[in-house]
């Protein structure tokens, strides 16, 4: 009698312990220890049972940060956690598809892309990269996004699938920074993690003429320039490329491109020593190739533009800003008319405005609005106002037009309006 006591006994504390919510600290080897198996499960670190509804990983809790335990995976199928990309399960993704596919998390047992880079241009980034040699490739993906880098292949816009090594990105928003990820994907497998590359559409090289009128009320610019050139020098030094390309044109009813025909200067301190002496020729009034005296008040700056537009070392304009400055405080004349000294013109206004904008060259001119002999002529058309009808030089290249007359009563800093022209220009596209 006394034994069917104890099994009645033993009976009902095995049922209280099924029974035990996971609160009370019964210890347990196996889920079936902990209960309903639909609610419990044993917690093989802590011997606990726990409660599978609402629970969430932990250092401590239900098998770490590593590996899911039961009711993570209950969580997931109910719809009320994100999925290991951080994206909800309902997403629907750019490409109008009702879920992302399972593989749409970059695998990091796949081979990715080696070797990216990026060509910048003013119109198009260009990346180009070393494809992998594992097995089962079928194609690259190239993502681009216009915040940070994308993290899959729906996170942006998808601009290249193919096997191709490179990718030539035209559709660029000047000055903004272009983020793209370049994925290696492997069919069912999915695409591996990402290769990174970022670009802005800016020049990040330049090429700065001085074309630069050295008749004899000419002389304040002159030694303007050869006290601030260092000053433009460090400029663009600093923003944007580390040595400078920069040349020097001069004129009166002749021309000369300095230093060599059309070498670039190679030292600020070369280029300060030109600016040096042409200031002194000034007070010459006489031309720059010869001693024929300067009488009359046009001056040759259609020429000036133009041998220069013709005969510098440009490089490519695609990825190198062209500017020119040109200085003069009056007119000029055209071919076929001849200044007082002989000398003829070379270019019509025409042939000189064609030569800028297939060169692509943009014109930041200092000129002046009254001049000639008595200085109250008007010598605006060309620079500040249309010429014989036709669009002024600056605003025909894409350039800019100051009045002259506030560098010499000192009212704008000649250093400040070519950098900050520079500045303007350096992240602006298009043709000319």
């Amino acid at each position: 009698m006394r034994h069917f006591v104890m099994s009645v006994s033993f009976f009902f504390v095995m049922l209280a312990m099924a029974c035990a919510s996971p609160e009370e600290d019964a210890l347990c080897s196996f889920d079936e220890d902990c209960g309903d198996t639909a609610l419990y499960f044993c917690d093989q670190q802590t011997g606990q049972c726990r409660e599978k509804a609402g629970m969430t990983d932990t250092d401590d809790i239900g098998g770490g940060d590593e590996e899911k335990d039961e009711s993570d995976m209950n969580d997931i199928e109910d719809g009320d956690e994100t999925t290991e990309s951080g994206l909800p399960d309902e997403t629907v993704d750019e490409t109008g598809s009702d879920a992302l596919p399972d593989n749409d998390t970059p695998s990091q047992w796949l081979d990715p892309v080696t070797g990216l880079t990026i060509d910048i241009e003013i119109d198009q980034l260009t990346l180009a990269w070393q494809n992998p040699t594992m097995a089962g490739l079928t194609d690259i993906k190239v993502v681009r996004n216009m915040i940070a880098f994308p993290q899959n292949i729906y996170d942006g816009d998808l601009l290249y699938e193919g096997l191709d090594q490179t990718y030539a990105d035209t559709s660029v928003d000047s000055g903004k920074s272009h983020f793209y990820s370049v994925f290696a994907c492997y069919g069912e497998l999915g695409c591996s993690e990402p290769a990174v590359m970022g670009g802005i559409p800016c020049y990040d090289r330049m090429d700065l003429v001085f074309v630069m009128d050295v008749s004899t009320s000419m002389d304040y610019i002159l030694s303007d320039l050869e006290n601030e050139i260092g000053e433009v020098w460090n400029a663009v030094s600093q923003k944007i490329e580390t040595t400078p390309r920069m040349g020097l044109t001069v004129f009166v009813d002749d021309v000369k491109v300095v230093n060599d025909g059309s070498t670039p200067y190679a030292t600020v301190e070369q280029i300060k020593g030109d600016f040096h002496s042409w200031y002194q020729h000034t007070s010459s009034n006489e031309q720059t190739q010869s001693s024929a005296t300067n009488y009359d008040w046009p001056e040759n700056s259609l020429d000036g533009l133009a041998l220069t537009a013709k005969n510098f070392q440009w490089r490519d304009p695609a990825k190198a800003l062209r500017i020119i400055i040109l200085a003069t405080d009056d007119t000029f004349r055209e071919k076929p008319a001849s200044f007082s000294s002989g000398i003829a013109a070379q270019h019509t206004y025409d042939e000189t405005v064609a030569l800028l904008q297939e060169g692509r060259i943009r014109v930041a001119a200092f000129a002046a609005k009254l001049g000639g002999s008595t200085g109250t002529a008007d010598v605006q058309p060309g620079f500040f106002t249309t010429y014989n009808g036709k669009e002024p030089i600056p605003a025909a290249t894409g350039g800019e037009v100051f009045f002259i007359d506030d560098v010499k009563n000192g009212t704008l800093s000649l250093v400040d309006a070519i950098t900050g022209f520079i500045e303007t220009e350096r992240c602006v596209a298009g043709e000319r």
